[in-house]
């Protein structure tokens, strides 16, 4: 066999097919031909690698979640350690009624709400911990991106039926709008040892007054609900 490459009609051909057939799309295909990507996988064709599947957190902890035949893309480390300390960020901006998947996955990281799948299952099983002002919205996990079997990327989604909260896998590609959210911790910080002397910082409205809030050895949590927020040092004088 020569060793130089040509590539007929017909073994194009068989190439589409096997694509295809493995669920290939044609932006996949466009990656494999950028950059150094076949001469990484050369190696492996040739049997002098192998591909080993990166642990994403969602298959060692929520593969049960995961419909037969569907793939993770991206994936992110789980961040709830219990719902009591949930809340619910819009991803809309001033003026905006709706806008595409990616750039809600986008603002879900600028927003700190970039849950993923395997924080959606723990609000499933404790799902009478979740405040019940939040059924009349759907939960958008943007963290794990997941490739359905017909090739599709989709998301997780917490919605409420009525009775319970279920969960749905929606298209990325479809368009989200004012009704969805994004969960997201509701506190700046927790201090990890409140009698250690440690100074922490809360955030609050943005204000003029000459006075602050102060504070020493107090655990200081406090809600974001806005977006127009400062920094305070809490300093080590009592409480004023």
């Amino acid at each position: 066999m020569s060793d130089e490459f040509k590539m007929g009609t017909g073994q194009a051909h068989e190439l589409a097919l096997a694509f295809s057939r493995s669920g290939w799309t044609n932006a996949d295909v466009k990656i494999l031909s950028e950059g150094d990507m076949l001469v990484r996988l050369l190696p492996v064709i040739r049997g002098q690698a192998e591909v080993k599947p990166l642990s994403f957190p969602s298959l060692v902890s929520a593969c049960d979640l995961i419909p037969q035949g569907w793939t993770i893309v991206e994936d992110v480390a789980p961040t709830l350690k219990s719902a009591s300390g949930l809340g619910l960020v819009s991803f809309l901006e001033s003026g905006e009624s709706r806008i595409i998947g990616t750039v809600l996955r986008e603002r879900a990281i600028t927003l700190k709400a970039n849950f993923g799948l395997v924080d959606a299952k723990y609000l499933l099983d404790h799902q009478l911990e979740i405040q019940t002002e939040f059924r009349s919205n759907v939960l958008v996990f943007a963290g794990t991106l997941l490739r359905g079997s017909d090739g599709g990327l989709r998301v997780a989604c917490l919605c409420w039926d009525g009775d319970h909260w279920y969960l749905n896998f929606d298209w990325l590609g479809s368009v989200w709008s004012g009704g969805d959210r994004l969960p997201r911790c509701q506190f700046l910080h927790t201090p990890p040892d409140v009698m250690s002397g440690e100074y922490f910082f809360a955030a609050a409205p943005s204000f003029s007054s000459s006075r602050q809030a102060y504070c020493r050895r107090k655990i200081v949590c406090v809600i974001i609900e806005r977006t127009d927020l400062t920094l305070i040092p809490l300093l080590p004088t009592e409480l004023l």
